[in-house]
């Protein structure tokens, strides 16, 4: 039976909490320093959890499973607004990674190919679902303008 370690999310939680963290929120807008570095830390933990990570050209975070066959995709966004709320999107994103480690922990699921995404400026800054619109190729005039 698949078992999510909830020490080990809650954990992850507190540590990407950390790099924006003030007061009860968090400030880590698109593109800030706090926001790659929450995206690198991100990359790495997918590299730890047995999926190929990599930050695409518009700063998703991409962890992709070796696995065969079609993927489930799970995440949400780890930017934030200027006082956002410590789970919002972090939560998303977080629990797609512990889904992803359980799911490998577990003989009878083991083989499952599932990824996980963090997608940049969900909230925004620059460009409203600029990574989930990039991964898509939902870019038309509108965002050429302005981008």
């Amino acid at each position: 039976m698949v078992k999510i370690n909830g020490e080990r999310l809650l954990g992850d939680l507190r540590a990407l909490r950390a790099m924006g963290a003030t007061g009860t929120g968090v400030v880590r807008p698109a593109f800030s320093a706090m926001d790659m570095q929450a995206r690198h830390w991100l990359a790495e933990r997918y590299q730890e959890a047995g999926l190929t990570a990599e930050i695409d050209g518009v700063g998703n975070v991409l962890g992709r499973s070796p696995n065969p066959g079609p993927a489930l995709l799970l995440g949400s966004h780890s930017d934030t607004q200027p006082t956002g709320g410590w789970l919002d999107g972090a939560l998303g994103v977080i629990y797609a990674l512990e889904v992803v480690r359980a799911l490998a922990e577990d003989p009878a699921t083991k083989d499952l190919a599932v990824d996980a995404v963090s997608w940049q400026d969900e909230e925004s800054r620059f460009y409203g679902c600029l990574g989930s619109r990039s991964f898509c190729g939902d870019f038309g005039a509108e965002a050429e303008a302005g981008l």
